[in-house]
């Protein structure tokens, strides 16, 4: 009877054993594509100073387009972190602009920071939250100034995309999420505040496996 139960007991471990190494060599799962992506994007936004009207209008908007480049890590645990420098282009009607010229036009660069959480089914579909973004302005009209973001429109944003079957490549897109946008000076002072409709498209590709 113990040589039953020891067998039993050693039975189980050896089940238990497989079973978190299966998982953390999951195929589909989070331990799939972890390590770090480099990152490139584009994609269009609409501003709005004063909020988006029913039907997604706005009668004082203008536009802008833009391009990034980035570093993604992403964590074994469902969670992660990136780094992006985003270059922008913003057409007229720009609202606000300095001297009250609405036909004036402006480009900028900033640096932003994110967190996000992520989950990946067994067919491939990747969905990513992502929070905490922080960011700077290094050159245009609002250089130096910082600026964070509240959710409007999903609450959390979720961004959805594809894993491809060798995991060294991902897909995300968003589209019309609306997001809160509030500007400030190094002292901390709110400058301004700005709604946002942005959607876009990124493309990341694995240059670590975080395995090393």
């Amino acid at each position: 009877m113990k040589r039953l139960t020891s067998f039993v007991m050693v039975a189980a471990l050896v089940i238990f054993m497989a079973t978190a190494m299966a998982s953390a060599d999951d195929p589909h799962g989070w331990g799939a594509i972890q390590g770090t992506y480099a990152m490139t994007a584009t994609g269009n936004c609409l501003w709005a100073p004063e909020g988006f009207y029913p039907n997604d209008f706005s009668p004082n908007g203008y536009s802008a387009h833009f391009v990034a480049q980035g570093l993604w890590t992403f964590d074994p645990n469902g969670t992660g972190a990136a780094q992006v420098l985003h270059s922008g282009m913003s057409a007229p009607p720009i609202v606000g602009a300095p001297g009250g010229n609405l036909y004036a036009v402006s480009a900028a660069t900033q640096q932003y920071t994110l967190e996000f959480t992520y989950t990946v089914t067994h067919d491939g579909q990747l969905s990513l939250a992502p929070t905490n973004l922080q960011a700077t302005f290094v050159t245009g009209p609002n250089a130096t100034l910082t600026y964070t973001t509240v959710p409007v429109r999903p609450d959390p944003i979720i961004w959805t995309g594809m894993v491809s079957k060798d995991h060294k490549t991902l897909t995300l897109n968003s589209g019309n999420e609306i997001q809160f946008y509030t500007y400030r000076d190094q002292a901390g002072t709110t400058v301004k505040t700005c709604y946002g409709m942005c959607n876009s498209a990124r493309v990341l590709i694995r240059v670590n496996d975080g395995r090393e």
